[in-house]
């Protein structure tokens, strides 16, 4: 996932914080670990989390940590960190790019009213981007020196301010939230699931016939991944087999509306498909997997030779498994489901070439 913003400078630069930031961002916001319980502390193994899921972004000039933005769900909260030293004097223009692309990220979730949690100075700064200030409540939150040199007695502690994300939802993830409450599913799935909505893939390219003789498609750079891996799967004698890949919000909303015609109530449903506009299918770059020792699309496949061989190669190729045992986003364990991130791809290979070095 790439969230882009007009950073003030090409000096500046942003990023979709990965686990191997982990140190550097416990660094940056040491002071998050000294929150009051009941205003949501940041543990170590917290912020694990929230890197897993890809709600970190970090924000650099010259290579140099300047702010940190967390999106906390199911909180619905946009939590902010700077370094109070920044001698570049784009601190603002920085903030508002920052803010800006996790105002995008918390929009993808579903998010129509987000508090940010703040100190005074921050959210002073932020006013012109539609913030405004909770009067008559303080988070009790201490950001050491964020406040400057300002005279404001709560300057330095966390505020909560207030914005409707709702205008810049646009038309495409309204019509998703609609279709989805025409199905009877809440308006907030995605932030209590944990999902993000996706888009329907654009220049798609055949992928190849899965296994019931249908053709697939997906992204140029999925279908070149899934070559690879294939290829490879191949010469350790394991056969992977597609069983589909891309489909688009009608065709989900379809399979939904089938289920609950055949009597599934939408709990039921929601246990085993995701919900109409939050498909990774939606992408191009999920594919469902099966062998010939497995039925298509049953757990069994988790006893595989061809699982096991993913489990230990997959990631490699840039493949991930969703859907693993007691995910977060209460969907039944899904061993087939494996989406390509790219990034996974680039870390892999990183990883590789630092072992072998």
């Amino acid at each position: 996932m790439v969230y882009h913003a007009h950073m003030p400078t090409p000096e500046h630069q942003l990023r979709l914080a990965a686990v191997e930031d982990f140190d550097a961002i416990r660094a940056f916001v040491a002071d998050l670990q000294h929150v009051d319980a009941s205003d949501h502390p940041l543990h170590d193994a917290q912020l694990l989390d929230l890197l897993q899921q890809e709600c970190v972004l970090l924000a650099h000039c010259h290579d140099r940590l300047q702010a940190v933005a967390i999106v906390l769900l199911p909180e619905q909260q946009l939590l902010i960190r700077t370094r109070p030293d920044n001698a570049a004097g784009h601190t603002t223009a920085c903030l508002v790019a920052v803010v800006d692309a996790a105002e995008k990220m918390a929009s993808d979730y579903g998010v129509q009213q987000l508090q940010l949690l703040a100190t005074m100075q921050i959210g002073r700064c932020l006013l012109g981007s539609g913030y405004r200030y909770h009067a008559g409540h303080r988070a009790g939150h201490r950001l050491g020196q964020d406040a400057g040199n300002t005279t404001d007695r709560n300057a330095g502690y966390q505020q909560r301010w207030h914005k409707s994300l709702r205008p810049r939802l646009g038309s495409v993830r309204r019509q998703i939230l609609e279709h989805c409450q025409q199905l009877g599913i809440a308006v907030d799935y995605g932030i209590r699931r944990q999902l993000r909505m996706h888009r329907q893939a654009q220049n798609l390219v055949a992928l190849g016939t899965d296994c019931f003789g249908r053709e697939q498609l997906a992204t140029a750079a999925t279908v070149r991944a899934w070559q690879r891996m294939q290829h490879q799967a191949d010469r350790d004698g394991v056969s992977l087999q597609l069983v589909s890949a891309y489909r688009s919000h009608a065709y989900q909303y379809g399979l939904i509306r089938r289920k609950l015609d055949q009597g599934q109530t939408i709990e039921q449903v929601l246990r085993v498909s995701a919900a109409p506009g939050f498909s990774e299918h939606h992408s191009g770059r999920a594919l469902d997997l099966t062998s010939p020792e497995s039925a298509p699309l049953q757990q069994q496949f988790a006893t595989t030779q061809a699982f096991a061989w993913l489990l230990r190669n997959a990631a490699s190729f840039g493949f991930v498994q969703s859907y693993p045992e007691h995910n977060r986003h209460s969907i039944d364990w899904e061993p087939w489901h494996w989406c390509y991130h790219e990034t996974h791809r680039l870390r892999a290979a990183k990883s590789r070439a630092e072992s072998e070095s």
